[in-house]
C-alpha cells in the first residue's frame, strides 16, 4: 500500500478541501481501483 497521506494532504491544502473530504476521496479512489 502506498503511503500517500502527504501527496494527498498537500493537494487538499491547495484545493482548500476539508481533511473528511480527502479522506472520502481517498476511499472512493481505493474502491475505484478494486
Amino acid at each position: 500500500m502506498l503511503n500517500s497521506g502527504l501527496p494527498i494532504k498537500k493537494i487538499a491544502e491547495k484545493n482548500g478541501v476539508t481533511r473528511p473530504t480527502v479522506y472520502r476521496i481517498q476511499k472512493e479512489l481505493e474502491e475505484d481501483i478494486n
